[in-house]
């Protein structure tokens, strides 16, 4: 149910969000690493964040070619990350949508 709240652009009011933050108050953590649904939560919290570094692997986001960053990831043909045009695509995968294979 949470990825259907993605867009809607209401993420943030979901349970898996709320525990991402509680989580992250109680262990203070410099750098955040999520794949898939939790690189968007993170990618989320550290617009909010700016001290928190965040990387993130085939996240359900929606950018621009010119809004490029290292620190997304996603292989070329992952379904779900497909509209992430600023994150850095690597090789195709006998699986485009799994954590494995990256640099």
């Amino acid at each position: 149910m949470t990825d259907l709240t993605i867009p809607l652009n209401v993420l943030s009011l979901t349970p898996r969000y709320k525990q991402a933050e509680q989580l992250i108050k109680l262990y203070n953590p410099k750098t955040l690493v999520g794949h898939s649904l939790a690189g968007r939560i993170f990618n989320d919290i550290g617009k909010i964040n700016k001290l928190l570094n965040v990387r993130t692997y085939g996240a359900p986001i929606i950018s621009a070619p010119w809004s490029s960053s290292t620190n997304r990831q996603s292989h070329y043909g992952d379904p779900i990350a497909l509209f992430d045009l600023g994150a850095r695509r690597e090789g195709l995968m006998t699986n485009p949508h799994s954590y494995h294979g990256y640099n």
